[in-house]
Formats: structure tokens, sequence, C-alpha cells
């Protein structure tokens, strides 16, 4: 009974740990100087995880694992929709994001489903969720700061974080919708498609990281505060779709 008990701790506190780093990381030093490394990174990322999904397409094609396939075309697609967005509507997507998006799927599919992760822990899952909510949060946050600015509206705060929560909120209920009419379709047995228990936990985790980013974007509307990572990729945003 010992042993049991020492992995759940262990596991736990990784997983302690690794929201406390998440809380950091979104309040350490986030001024534009910081965003100009980030975007010198960027392209070498992006190459390297485009390199490695074209390997995986192989490897489903010779094994004929048309749901990898599925998965992986899926996940390349994500990554290049900030690329098509500049291109072809002259819509920047801060860099930060960008970068947000490749490793996010590395971590979904490449560490989640290849490295079957998502059945080794637990809270594999449950952090994804929170980052994928927190990101959609900040695309939130710059997409209503430009259009406040576009067209000269002005609202409190505390109801600009509202409306990105409730945004935020509303793609996350349909990435839930959009996982399980997959599953019915092409008939794959996800870690993300359990049942309603794990449905409303992905929901509630959500919800978690969405809140944790709408309190330093109110923060950042309230008082202009621009020192956390949140505050400069919305400023980035911002100031690159005039």
């Amino acid at each position: 009974m010992l042993a049991p008990t020492l992995i759940t701790l262990s596991v736990n506190s990784q997983a302690i740990a690794f929201y406390k780093l998440l809380c950091q990381c979104i309040y350490i030093t986030g001024n534009l100087s910081c965003m100009t490394h980030i975007e010198r990174l960027y392209p070498y990322v992006f190459s390297l995880m485009m390199v490695a999904l074209g390997v995986l397409s192989v490897f489903s094609i010779i094994r004929n694992d048309w749901a990898d396939l599925f998965v992986i075309l899926q996940a390349a697609a994500i990554i290049c929709i900030p690329i098509l967005l500049e291109k072809k509507f002259a819509i920047h997507t801060p860099y930060f994001l960008r970068i947000g998006f490749v490793f996010f799927m590395f971590s979904t599919l490449v560490l989640g489903e290849i490295a079957d992760l998502y059945n080794t822990f637990w809270w594999w899952d449950v952090i994804l969720h929170v980052v994928s909510s927190a990101g959609i949060t900040i695309i939130g946050f710059i997409l209503m700061a430009v259009i406040y600015r576009d067209r000269d509206l002005k609202a409190a705060p505390w109801l600009s974080s509202f409306l990105v929560f409730s945004f935020a909120m509303s793609l996350a209920v349909l990435w839930e919708a959009y996982e399980f009419i997959i599953d019915l379709l092409i008939e794959v047995d996800t870690p993300m498609q359990l049942g309603n228990t794990d449905t409303m936990t992905d929901l509630l985790v959500a919800i978690l990281g969405s809140l944790l980013v709408c309190f330093y974007g109110y923060v950042y509307l309230k008082r202009k505060v621009t020192h956390s990572l949140v505050a400069a990729t919305i400023e980035e945003g911002k100031i690159n779709n005039l």
C-alpha cells in the first residue's frame, strides 16, 4: 500500500510543480525585447516540427495507420494557420503563440499519442487543456484590443475580461464537440474520449487556464502593466495588426 501512495504523491507533486512553473512563466520578463528573441527562434522550431511530422506521416502510411495520419495532418494544418493568416489576411500572430502551437502539437501528438504519456501520466491531458485554454484566452485579448482600437471603442476591464473568458470557453466546448464527432466518424479511441467525466474535467481545467490568463489580462487593461508574458504577447499582437 505504501508504494502506490508514494507514486500518487510523486505524480501530484509533479503536476503542482508544473502549474507553479506555468504561473511564473506567465509573469516573468515579458517585454518586447524578449519577443524579438522568440521571433528569431521560431523558424527553427517550426522547421524541425514539420520535418518530424513528415517522418511520422511516412511511417503512418507504411503501417496503413490512417487514423494517426489524420491526426498528424491535423497538427500540421494547425501549426501553419498563423503563417497563412499573415500571408493571406495580414493578420499577425505573436511569435510566442506560434511557438506555443508547435510545442502543443508536439506534446499532444508525439509525446501524448506516440510516447503514450496520456496513459502514463493521468495529468498529461489536464496540463495540455490548461495550456491550450490559456493560449486561446491570449488570442481573445488580442482580438479584443484590435477591435476596440480600430472602432474606437472602450469598455471596463472587467467586462473585456469576461467577454474574452466567454470566447475561450465557447471554443473549449466546440473543441470537445469536435473531438466527439471525429471519434464517431473515424472510430478513434483516443484518451480524450472516455465519457462525461473526462469531458467535464477537460472543461474545468480549461476554465482554470483561461481564468489564469484573464487575471493577468485584467491587470494589463486596468493598470497598463506590461511586465508579464501575457501583456507582452497582447502588445505584440496589437502593434503588428495595425
